[in-house]
């Protein structure tokens, strides 16, 4: 592999570029560092946001199902007085319980679904936060960095040009002229 690679030069021969060039990467980078903090922090107030409505849907079907938890109350005042059921009463009493007892299955792992689901937004919110707080103090460093960049840009390019530049370009219209005359007195 040929050690001598064709990287493009970086105009470094005098200090008001390099400072323009080293405030464009600055400004650059603090604007890309700024939006990609908004843009993650929005992603995760997103997912936080979608967790809620999770646990919302899960307590809803946790409602409705613990709605139809009722015997009929007429049977049930009838065993408590001591009266006798019917085959028939039996029996709806015994589906009834065992609906009732179904349920109750499906309301525990209802359950344990919400909580799991309410740690789980627990923790996004908190990392969410933890975030957003990393995020505020870093930036005044970002916004700064973003219009430092942009100073020492305009700074660097203006003295590039008004104190280097121009007297450099008035230099080589002169070394042209000068050279004109000589080829028109030559001929």
């Amino acid at each position: 592999m040929d050690a001598n690679l064709n990287l493009p030069n970086v105009p470094t021969d005098n200090l008001y570029k390099t400072l323009a060039i080293t405030g464009v990467i600055i400004h650059v980078l603090s604007y890309v560092a700024l939006e990609y903090r908004v843009f993650r922090q929005d992603e995760l107030n997103s997912a936080v946001v979608v967790g809620r409505e999770v646990i919302d849907d899960y307590l809803s079907r946790l409602q409705s199902v613990t709605s139809g938890l009722e015997i009929n109350e007429s049977m049930t005042e009838a065993v408590l007085a001591g009266d006798f059921l019917s085959q028939t009463e039996v029996d709806d009493l015994n589906a009834g319980l065992d609906s009732i007892e179904a349920r109750v299955d499906n309301l525990r792992e209802e359950g344990t679904a919400i909580r799991e689901q309410i740690l789980r937004v627990r923790e996004m919110s908190e990392a969410a936060e933890n975030y957003f707080q990393r995020t505020k103090r870093l930036i005044g460093m970002l916004v700064f960095g973003f219009y430092f960049g942009l100073l020492l840009t305009g700074v660097g390019f203006f003295a590039w040009y008004f104190l280097l530049q121009r007297h450099l370009d008035r230099i080589v219209r002169a070394e042209a002229k000068e050279a004109e005359a000589r080829s028109i007195t030559a001929e």
